[in-house]
Parts: structure tokens; C-alpha cells; sequence
């Protein structure tokens, strides 16, 4: 491991160690919160029992209330996060000055007057001359407004505490958002270093911006914008007047639901006959035929395999990474296979890379199928997340907020042909615009120039952000949104501007056209540096998103990310038929979340995910198992439409389009694990095996 991997360890272990310390100290909250709510109806018992006694006077009554409640009694504390920071600091002093000396030996640079470092450079002081408590005088406008009052206790020693906390707090913060640095790091370098240089960009920027069709002339491309602004906003208008949309007293836009379209039941006994004709499949023979006829295990491999023991190994590591199923497991599930044998495939299969590789190889299979091009043109796509429950200590396990259970995101790419065409794990309950733009952007990098690239990606309400919408669309695709919240179905206008009068009463916000104008150069900068591959997209809008607010290139891309937004908002309210296509994108995705819970439906065990390669890994696996089970129902659907078109009785193509290929009631995940070579060995195995093999029998 090289000493840029291990700094980026440390960093990621101390950041998990923050996370876990703020987690304790909530859930402390939490038990504090409820004993005082015991209190407060114990409270309101005596209450009550002295205001409604009717044998004593009103002045006995005043007496009374005021014993119950003394007039120099403490405040109630502040809100939750207030009483979250209190808890760190009272009972996670050791622990936060530990986190502090691990940053302190990753020598952490940035500008000397930034907040971060003068806690830093404080701290430092302090414990040279052996302070153990805060001094009476100390600055604390260094520190945020919601530490000050901690760091002004009348405790010094507890003052002090509060001080390492909010350096801990604010370090963590400054180094994801890019304010501080690491000079041995990676992901945490100088920001500068993870763009091109301004020499090179000065030097090349028209070329890099020829190539990716963009223009440096910011008035040029603001001039589209608005002419598509006013486009839009007059469609938006029409359909005001036409009924299509209400605007109520809040200004707030409301359009009618979306209903499904009636069930066929002639097109729902025709889905059935096609899988009962299908009939019944173990896994094992499903991995066997998809992997002849696509060759993933040689991309896992490297080569293809030398003997059948070799394959069965593989198939079970996958198996072990992408299933509930440990490496004990499989091997109890397929006869002749060692523990061992499964352990070294799985260790083998987390090389960077070849997870994903293989499930392109699946994926190009499932899309040159005819019936897979009446599903979708694949220039569209969906991306949202599915929660796997997880054991509580492992480091990416958060809540899950409506099941109250551990676990951890598998965020997936879903074409409008079906089909995963990127998988990777995430954080739940993190914002997830970064991942959802890091999925195309990587996809669209590898597409060749004969192959479609993505055009239109759905997400839902936590999969966006403005600047990740600005992001995605000088990216080359466009980010579209299912809000959730009805407040923010707001226009966004330049200043200055007007909406036409059907829209009079909506809700609006301002645009400063002059913040994009300021950024605009470092925000085309940092798209190239994209493009290029400096840094990835999830890179980029981690560290220049919200983290980096205040900044430029920050304010550039959520000024425009409004308009772009507005501009969608417009076409979202206005047209049902693209309204009723984001939808079905979104459902499929959903539909493809099912499935993914059959292959997969218990837990993530306690032994796994612990490193970053296997979790890699365990979305990847997931993911290609997926794929499997989608090109397979592809394959046998596409054979079984071809045999009634030869027969003269051809399924309509409006019935195949409504087909999907996630049904998974007739494939048996469980059980004794068998796998029939014989067939497919010419296309398996080198052909030496397939030599001796043949001498053998």
C-alpha cells in the first residue's frame, strides 16, 4: 500500500470515528430526551394535582407552584443538534483529543486564516505551554456561532474541550469541502492539484471546450439559456390557461396525479403463458448459459478458466459477494467445493475494475436483443437507491429512517431498456446528487462512439441538487427531477424579469446572472477536468459542492442549476406525456430494486463490508447477478416471441413493451447449487481442459 493509500485511510478512519462519536452522542440525546419527557408528565401530574385541589386556596396554590417551580431554576436546553455538540463535549473528551493528535500527524495545510487552521494553530499552542483549561480571553470568534456559547462555560476545562470538538467538527468538514489539504493524500490534495493547471488550461481551453461543445463566451450560452427560459415559461403559461396547472394562494403549483393505465387481462395471461412456457431455472444453469454466451467470467478471470472447479469457484465467490450467503454457505450449497477455494475467488474478483467490466459485457448482451430496443432507445435512464440491512458496527452502516434498521445504500443506474449499467454503494440518508452524476458520467467516458450514450437521467428528490443539475447538464445530459416537497416547486428568474400573467401568482426566487458570469470560467475548468479525468464527478461534487460554499465556482453552478431547474419544472408541469416517462423510468427502477431483493434478501454479516475493496466488490456482484437474471428473461423472451411470430401468431409490440425482464418466480436462487459445463465447455474453458477432459471421459 503506498503511503498516498494509507494517508487516505487514516483520514477515512478518523472521519468514520467522528461519525461514530456524533452517533453516540445522538443517541444519548435520544435517551435524555425521552427520560425528560417521563419527567415532564410526571411534572404534569403534580401539576395538576395542586392547580385542581379544591381544599386549598388560590394563595396556597400560588405557594405551591412556586416550590414546584423556584424561579432561579436552569434553562431548558437548545435544540436537538445543540444538545448533540453538549453531549460530545462532556463525555467524548478522550476520544476527540485522540482524532486531534491523528490529524495532527497528518500535518493538515490550507490558509493560515481560515477558520479550521486557527483552531488548529490554537490548539497547537495551547498544548505547547500544557494548558489544561481555555483562557478567560481567548478569541472565540474563530470558532462557528454555534460553538461560541460552549466556549464561553464558565468551566474553562470543559471550555477547553469544546474547543477540540469544534477543530475536530470543523477540520472534517474543511478537508471534504477542500478549504484544508493533505500533501500525502489523494482524495484530500489541494484542490488545485485535482484540477488542470491554469498553465494548461490557459494553453488548451478551446480545444478541451471544442470537444466537449461548449463555449468560454458566457453570454453566448446564458443567451440560450434565457431564450429556452421564455420558451418554456410561456408552454408553462398555456397550460395555465388550458387547466392543465393550478397555482394556489401560496404560489404554489399543483398538477393532477398520474394514474396507471388500466390492466389488460389478455396482455397479463399472455406475460403469464410466456414464463410458464419459459419454465422453471436454477441459478447455477442461468450463470452457466449467460456467462457462454457473454464470457464475464474470462473478464473476471483475466483468461478464460482452466478447468471446471476453477468456474464453480468463481461462481460461488460471486454468489458469496453479491448474496446474504458467506463463503461457508456457498460451499455448503454446491458439492465439491472447498471454503477455500471460495475465499481465494472472492479476493481474486475485487481487482479494480473487472466487476464492472463484467456486468457490461451482460448488460451489451441484454440490449442487442430486438425486444430490449422496443423497451427503450437506452439514452435514458433512472438512478435511486436500495438499502441492504447490515450489521450496526459496520462503518457504513447508518439508520434507515422508515424500517428503524442498520444499512447500507446500493445505488443503481437502470437504462429505460432495462438492464444495471452502474452499481456502486453509498451512505443512506446522504445526499446522493453526486453519485447520480458520477454513474452516467463514467458510463458515457467508456461508450465508444458506436454505442449510445446517456442523454436523460430520472432520480427522485434526494438525487439532486442546483449545481449538480449544472454539473450533469455541461456533462452533456440532463438531470431530472420527481420532487417530493411542494415547496420547491419555485421559479427561479434573473432579476428583473417577469412571468408572463398566467403565472403571476407563483411562487419565484431571484438568479444572479452575475455570480455565473464571476464563475463561469473556474465552473467550465472544473467540467473539463471531469471530462478529462482529474477527478471523477462524485469527486468533484463532494468537494465543489455544498462543501465548498461560498466559493465562485460554487455560486456558478447553483445559480444556473436554478434556471436549468426552472426550465425542467416547466416542461415537468406542462407536458404529461414527459411527466408519465419519468415515472415509468422511476418504476422500472423500483422494479428492478425487487429483484435485487431476491437475490439478495437478508443481512450484510458482521465479518463483511469492513474494507473498501469488498464493498466494492458486494455492489458489484449484486449488480452482475442482476444483470444475469435481466438477460436471461431477455434472452428466453426474445426466443419465445420468435417462436410465435413463426408460428403466425405474433405477441403485438405494444404487449412486448409493457413486458419487463424482472420477473424472478421461476428461478430458484436457493438450495443445492449444480452446474451442467457439458454443453458450453468450447466457450468456458481453455483448451487444454477441455482436452483432458474429453481424454478422461
Amino acid at each position: 500500500m503506498t503511503l498516498l493509500e494509507l494517508t487516505d485511510l487514516a483520514v477515512e478512519q478518523a472521519s468514520r470515528r467522528v461519525s461514530t462519536l456524533a452517533r453516540h452522542a445522538e443517541s444519548r440525546v435520544q435517551d435524555k430526551t425521552l427520560k425528560s419527557a417521563k419527567d415532564l408528565r410526571a411534572e404534569r401530574v403534580r401539576l395538576k394535582s395542586v392547580i385542581y385541589t379544591p381544599d386549598m386556596s388560590a394563595e396556597q396554590k400560588l405557594s405551591a407552584l412556586q416550590t414546584l417551580i423556584p424561579q432561579d431554576d436552569d434553562e431548558m436546553p437548545g435544540g436537538h443538534a445543540s444538545m448533540v455538540r453538549q453531549s460530545i463535549v462532556e463525555e467524548a473528551g478522550p476520544q476527540v483529543s485522540a482524532l486531534l493528535n491523528t490529524l495532527g500527524i497528518l500535518d493538515v495545510k490550507g490558509d493560515e486564516h481560515a477558520r479550521p487552521m486557527r483552531q488548529v494553530k490554537a490548539l497547537r499552542e495551547l498544548v505547547e505551554r500544557g494548558a489544561t483549561e481555555l483562557p478567560a480571553d481567548f478569541d472565540v470568534s474563530m470558532a462557528e456561532a454555534v460553538w461560541q456559547p460552549l466556549l464561553r462555560n464558565p468551566d474553562r476545562k470543559k471550555a477547553l474541550s469544546a474547543l477540540k470538538a469544534c477543530a475536530m467538527n470543523s477540520v472534517r468538514n474543511a478537508l471534504k469541502g477542500g478549504k484544508v489539504y493533505l500533501a500525502h493524500s489523494f482524495k484530500h490534495r489541494d484542490r488545485e492539484e485535482q484540477l488542470i493547471s491554469p498553465e494548461e488550461w490557459s494553453h488548451k481551453r478551446k480545444a478541451y471546450l471544442r470537444a466537449m461543445s461548449l463555449t468560454d463566451d458566457v453570454e453566448k450560452y446564458l443567451e440560450r439559456v434565457e431564450f429556452r427560459l421564455d420558451e418554456s415559461l410561456l408552454q408553462l403559461a398555456q397550460a395555465a390557461e388550458d387547466g392543465v396547472i393550478t397555482i394556489d394562494q401560496a404560489g404554489v403549483i399543483h398538477i393532477d396525479p398520474i394514474y396507471a393505465a388500466d390492466e389488460e387481462p389478455q396482455l397479463n395471461n399472455t406475460l403469464a403463458a410466456m414464463f410458464a412456457s419459459i419454465g422453471k431455472v436454477q441459478q447455477g444453469a442461468m450463470l452457466v448459459e449467460i456467462d457462454a454466451r457473454t464470457g464475464f467470467s474470462a473478464v473476471l478471470l483475466g483468461r478464460k478458466a482452466k478447468d471446471a472447479n476453477e468456474l464453480k469457484a468463481l461462481y460461488g465467490a460471486l454468489m458469496a459477494h453479491g448474496s446474504e450467503n458467506d463463503a461457508k454457505g456457498i460451499a455448503a450449497m454446491i458439492p465439491g467445493l472447498q471454503v477455500s477455494q471460495i475465499t481465494a475467488a472472492m479476493r481474486q474478483i475485487e481487482a479494480r475494475g473487472r466487476l464492472r467490466d463484467a456486468s457490461d459485457c451482460v448488460l451489451s448482451f441484454q440490449q442487442n436483443h430486438e425486444i430490449a430496443k422496443l423497451w427503450g432507445k437506452g439514452d435514458k435512464g433512472s438512478a435511486d437507491s436500495m438499502t441492504l440491512d447490515a450489521s450496526r458496527y459496520l462503518h457504513m452502516a447508518r439508520m434507515e429512517y422508515r424500517r428503524k434498521q442498520p444499512g447500507v445504500g446500493m445505488y443503481v443506474h437502470v437504462r429505460d431498456s432495462w438492464g444495471i449499467f452502474y452499481g456502486q454503494h453509498v451512505v443512506i440518508n446522504d445526499r446522493q446528487a453526486a453519485v447520480a452524476v458520477h454513474g452516467v458520467e463514467a458510463h458515457n467516458a467508456k461508450c465508444r462512439e458506436d454505442q449510445v450514450k446517456m442523454s436523460l437521467l430520472a432520480v427522485d428528490t434526494h438525487g439532486y441538487t442546483a449545481a449538480a443539475m449544472s454539473i450533469a447538464k455541461l456533462l452533456g445530459f440532463d438531470l431530472c427531477v420527481r420532487l417530493r416537497q411542494m415547496s420547491e416547486r419555485k421559479l427561479f428568474l434573473p432579476r428583473g424579469r417577469e412571468l408572463p400573467e398566467a403565472l403571476e401568482r407563483a411562487k419565484i426566487g431571484k438568479v444572479s446572472m452575475k455570480k455565473i458570469r464571476e464563475g463561469w470560467d473556474d465552473l467550465l475548468r472544473l467540467v473539463v477536468s471531469i471530462r478529462e479525468g482529474r477527478l471523477t464527478a462524485r469527486e468533484a461534487l463532494e468537494r465543489f459542492g455544498s462543501a465548498a460554499q461560498g466559493q465562485k465556482m460554487h455560486a456558478a453552478a447553483e445559480e444556473l442549476g436554478k434556471l436549468l431547474r426552472t426550465i425542467f419544472l416547466c416542461d415537468y408541469f406542462s407536458k404529461p406525456h414527459f411527466r408519465r416517462e419519468m415515472h415509468t423510468l422511476l418504476n422500472r427502477n423500483e422494479s428492478v430494486h425487487q429483484l435485487q431483493r431476491a437475490v439478495h434478501f437478508g443481512r450484510i454479516g458482521t465479518q463483511r463490508g469492513r474494507r473498501h475493496d469488498e464493498m466494492v466488490a458486494i455492489s458489484g456482484s449484486h449488480a452482475l447477478l442482476t444483470n444475469v437474471v435481466i438477460a436471461w428473461n431477455t434472452m428466453k423472451m426474445q426466443e419465445v416471441a420468435d417462436q410465435r411470430r413463426a408460428l403466425k401468431e405474433p405477441i403485438p409490440e405494444e404487449w412486448l413493451r409493457r413486458m419487463g425482464p424482472v420477473h424472478f418466480g421461476h428461478i430458484n436462487f436457493r438450495g443445492v447449487i449444480s452446474f451442467d459445463f457439458e454443453p458450453f465447455a468450447d466457450s468456458l474453458l481453455q483448451r487444454q481442459a477441455r482436452s483432458r477432459s474429453r481424454a478422461a471421459a
